[in-house]
């Protein structure tokens, strides 16, 4: 889960309309600093 955190965290900018991680647990990760950021306008999906 740390990994998606701190993966969401690298990439996710201003620009950012959606981000699709390999695994659920990639995707719990990064909505956890979605939710922490408070932000709300990125689509979050799980390919795996």
């Amino acid at each position: 889960m740390k990994q998606g955190y701190d993966f969401a965290r690298q990439v996710i900018t201003p620009e950012t309309s959606a981000l699709i991680c390999a695994t659920d647990t990639l995707a719990l990760g990064a909505s956890k600093y979605l939710q922490e950021q408070r932000i709300d306008n990125v689509q979050l999906a799980e390919r795996g």
